[in-house]
């Protein structure tokens, strides 16, 4: 993304500022998991693997508690973080960046067979995939496949698919400007009106109107 022409004339009253905040993947998580006192955070941390945006008003408590953090020394550093936390926990609106099927990394089932055609179908599910071409990968006919696959991930072999290509769409349509009709293609689907049929029973949004939210 590029800053508005503005910011680059020289202007000194035109200054982006910005307060980073960072801790330990692992920073009090056993008290994160285990105590009930903290079960928004908990939401929150899970949330925040799509990536989260906030839009709070200039004179929020939230943006207060950031611009106050940089003067924090010490312990106060540790229970201003968690204010500031269980603070955008219930802080209402936010925005998710990443739709519900991104994975921050690919899973896997800890089985050799079933994890060799996860990981072929997550490097191939933007082209036509044929259940029997998937099947013989597994030494099983069509019908013991799908059982066994929708034994072992819960999903279909076409959910498994279809969730695949609409959280790549949703990708697509935050990062870049390509038509939606482009992006259809790009995913794997054989049609724009099946695109966007299945986008909107996956997400209760049109790939347009996903578009508009997230850019809004």
């Amino acid at each position: 993304m590029r800053s508005d022409d503005a910011y680059h004339c020289g202007n000194p009253l035109l200054r982006v500022q910005g307060t980073i905040i960072q801790f330990e993947e692992n920073f009090m998580q056993y008290s994160f998991d285990h105590y009930p006192q903290f079960h928004q955070i908990r939401l929150l941390l899970k949330e925040a693997k799509r990536g989260v945006v906030f839009h709070t008003a200039d004179d929020s408590p939230a943006r207060d508690m950031v611009s106050a953090f940089p003067e924090l020394k010490g312990f106060g550093q540790i229970t201003g973080l968690l204010d500031l936390l269980q603070g955008l926990s219930v802080s209402s609106p936010k925005k998710m960046l990443a739709s519900p099927f991104y994975y921050e990394k690919f899973p896997t089932a800890g089985n050799k067979r079933i994890d060799k055609i996860i990981s072929f179908i997550n490097s191939n599910y933007t082209r036509s995939l044929k259940l029997n071409e998937i099947a013989e990968m597994a030494n099983m006919n069509s019908s013991a496949f799908c059982r066994f696959f929708k034994e072992v991930t819960e999903k279909t072999f076409l959910q498994y698919v279809t969730d695949m290509r609409i959280g790549y769409a949703c990708k697509l349509l935050t990062i870049g400007d390509m038509e939606i009709s482009q992006i259809a293609v790009e995913c794997g689907f054989d049609s724009i009106s099946h695109f966007n049929r299945t986008f909107k029973q996956l997400t209760g949004l049109t790939p347009t109107q996903y578009r508009n939210q997230i850019m809004k």
